[in-house]
């Protein structure tokens, strides 16, 4: 009794990641589980909301780097631009007419040299070029509700418009074609789903707007099937810059499934790992071989996320023997605290 108390009093998740899991920290929580393979820097300057990768040589004016292109918000402000993933240098950007607010941005089903960019109450969609973001068309974006998050799955965009509804969209005419409703377990439906991206898996994440959620949904079904908790990375952009504001921003490569998540002008972009979308691919867990860690001396932690201290340099991954000792370092303190709460029932009795 005395050694598993011992477990659950000192043996804790945290403890036990920070000595085997080969990542920057592990943000574990009773929800989906995060992990931060490392941090790379992001113009703060940007009010994101649409991102998304591209791979080397999908930029010609840095035909080496990954970039990502990232469509900002804000009246006066709104633009399309591309940065370096490594440094987060914005290598090009276009500027929106002062009157248009930008919302998602997404490339085309079978056609990545085509950008569609969502603006918010004018309900336009601008149809670009990947290559120079030149205009090609303008399409109204019909159905009376506005833009918000825009992705697209191997043959449709996957539209979000701040509701519970996630609309299917032809990818030649922009004409809804279906939509689902995104509900939880118990059946709530969620609203307010913003900043969308597809994992190639038939799932979408999808950002709930002033969360710091972001859920896992069925597209066959409209059910969420995980949650992620990214408190903890808020308040890290937040440490940084005090002006950082909400989560809204997540990109993912469907070549070596990383995925990053960053904010409305957060100073970082994380490269994450998410339980049941990329957590055990060896390809996703190791930072490109042109990138560098940042290291981060400080922790943050919520009511249901915790960050233990960061280490410097690349990272490697998150081996079978990591996980199956993670769980056991799990069930042990869950199994410490009921035997404590048990031996101090016993005591009362007494």
């Amino acid at each position: 009794l005395s050694v598993l108390l011992l477990l659950g009093a000192h043996v804790s998740p945290l403890a036990t990641a920070s000595r085997s899991l080969d990542v920057t920290r592990s943000l574990l929580s009773s929800r989906g589980s995060v992990d931060v393979v490392t941090r790379l820097d992001h113009d703060r300057s940007s009010y994101t909301q649409g991102f998304l990768f591209g791979a080397a040589g999908s930029e010609s004016s840095s035909p080496d780097a990954e970039v990502f292109y990232e469509s900002a918000g804000g009246y006066g402000a709104s633009d399309i631009r591309v940065s370096e993933v490594t440094s987060g240098s914005v290598l090009r950007r276009t500027a929106l007419p002062s009157n248009v607010f930008a919302e998602g941005l997404s490339d085309a089903p079978g056609d990545p040299n085509r950008l569609l960019q969502l603006t918010w109450q004018a309900k336009l969609v601008y149809n670009r070029q990947r290559s120079t973001f030149e205009l090609d068309d303008t399409i109204a974006l019909v159905g009376g509700r506005e833009g918000w998050g825009l992705t697209h799955d191997t043959s449709m965009f996957i539209l979000s418009n701040g509701s519970e509804h996630l609309s299917f969209r032809d990818p030649d005419s922009f004409e809804e074609t279906r939509s689902i409703v995104v509900r939880r377990s118990n059946g709530n439906v969620v609203r307010r789903l913003n900043e969308l991206e597809y994992t190639h898996d038939g799932h979408v994440l999808c950002n709930v707007w002033t969360t710091n959620e972001i859920v896992r949904v069925d597209l066959s079904t409209g059910q969420v099937s995980d949650t992620y908790d990214m408190s903890a990375l808020t308040a890290e952009a937040r440490s940084a810059y005090a002006n950082a504001e909400v989560l809204n921003g997540i990109a993912f490569d469907p070549a070596t499934k990383r995925l990053w998540i960053t904010g409305k002008h957060w100073p970082y972009v994380f490269q994450v790992l998410l339980e049941n979308v990329n957590h055990n691919d060896p390809s996703a867990q190791v930072p490109s071989s042109s990138s560098s860690s940042s290291s981060s001396s400080s922790s943050s932690s919520s009511s249901s996320t915790s960050s233990s201290g960061s280490t410097s340099g690349p990272t490697t991954g998150l081996s079978s023997s990591s996980s199956r000792l993670l769980s056991l370092s799990r069930s042990a303190t869950l199994m410490g605290c009921f035997l404590f709460s048990l031996l101090r029932m016993m005591v009362s009795l007494t």
